[in-house]
């Protein structure tokens, strides 16, 4: 009965990584996109305006729409404006490493990219527009290819995400109940390791009244989906869950279950939108106030009962 609470741990992971892999091909023509936009800046500021490079290279840092764009403008903006910098080239050619180390763009918008290192040895300024211009339809080509191929494959990484966790979860976790730490078989699950993995976060829950380790393995299992939470916990106590929990632990477990971590489709979402720290940092913020507002709804139970 606790392959569908533990399979969720797995099944979250793979998720999450799958999700992980999606965003990135979506990220790749966000990616593509800005640098479009970039390069059409760079070419209005040479031809027109006549600012350096440097300066140009600080406005795209700051107002560039797309974060790591804007990472690997500021990394060249700065590096242009120290002393000691010997070429143009190698200042881009960096420049561009600090965006391949993301490992969103392939090898064909990459290589535009490093080819614009040349441009500036261009002393008529009409040669290094024309360059600007070649390098952005080249990326509109790729962007447009890459657009066409993105919804079948996000699919694939999505569902196969689903699928490699529900297979792994399926072995682990029946490996996790049958056998306790010492790898003996067990025929009683709350002696297994499941149990014991489980119950080392129980005293984080135990001052709001949820200090069984069936019931942190269901809110573990909502990390997936908020609603697996009642059907794991449906599952673990046989339908007897009455037995653990009184009526102002539930309603602690409620508050709870409304205010913590949203699902790994959500956190993915932020990870592609503002990051990996971004998403870590949410996390932990909703989990923290939701275990304040839990403890809150407690302490008040007891004042009033």
């Amino acid at each position: 009965m606790f392959k569908l609470s533990g399979a969720a741990l797995i099944i979250t992971a793979c998720t999450y990584y799958g999700f992980y892999l999606s965003s990135n091909l979506y990220m790749r023509t966000r990616i593509i996109q800005s640098l479009i936009t970039a390069l059409h800046y760079i070419k209005a500021q040479i031809g027109y305006a006549s600012s350096t490079l440097p300066d140009i290279f600080r406005d795209l840092s700051v107002n560039s729409d797309n974060c790591y764009v804007q990472e690997m403008f500021s990394y060249a903006a700065k590096t242009l404006s120290d002393e000691g910098i010997v070429t143009y080239e190698a200042v881009w050619e960096e420049a561009v490493n600090v965006l391949n180390r993301r490992k969103i763009l392939k090898k064909d918008e990459l290589n535009v990219m490093y080819e614009l290192s040349h441009f500036n040895s261009y002393i008529d300024k009409n040669m290094q527009v024309q360059n600007l211009e070649l390098s952005i339809e080249r990326l509109k080509r790729i962007n447009e290819n890459v657009a066409m191929d993105i919804a079948p494959r996000m699919k694939i990484c999505r569902i196969g995400g689903i699928t490699a966790g529900v297979f792994i979860a399926i072995m682990l976790i029946w490996f996790l109940q049958s056998f306790d730490i010492h790898f003996n078989m067990v025929t009683d699950s709350k002696d297994s390791m499941l149990a014991a993995i489980s119950s080392i976060i129980v005293p984080v829950f135990k001052p709001l009244g949820l200090g069984d380790w069936r019931i942190c393995t269901s809110l573990i299992s909502g990390l997936m989906a908020k609603e697996s939470v009642v059907s794991t916990l449906e599952i673990l106590f046989g339908g007897t869950v009455t037995t653990a929990l009184t009526t102002l632990s539930a309603a602690s477990l409620l508050v709870f279950s409304l205010l913590y971590s949203p699902c790994v489709a959500a956190i993915a979402s932020i990870k592609r939108e503002l990051g990996a720290k971004w998403a870590v940092s949410v996390v932990l913020l909703q989990c923290a106030i939701a275990w304040v507002a839990a403890f809150i709804v407690r302490v008040i139970g007891l004042l009033v009962m």
